[in-house]
């Protein structure tokens, strides 16, 4: 017995979700179930987005998603 990765599997079989599941899941996530996320990065994980330019202030757009310690 042979195992796919998801990848294999969706090129090979198809797609792994039928589309009541699909349609489940999208009407399970119709905003009343989604919960405020706070991200907390260490001084490292700022320091790298830092060296990549993907943190120049905190008043940014979507920082309000980012605690910066």
């Amino acid at each position: 017995m042979n195992f796919l990765c998801y990848n294999c599997y969706f090129l090979y079989v198809g797609n792994v979700l039928t589309g009541k599941q699909i349609t489940a899941l999208e009407d399970y996530n119709d905003g009343k179930h989604i919960e405020s996320t706070e991200w907390e990065l260490d001084s490292w994980q700022l320091e790298h987005l830092e060296d990549l330019g993907l943190v120049d202030d905190e008043d940014e757009p979507g920082s309000e998603f980012v605690d910066y310690q």
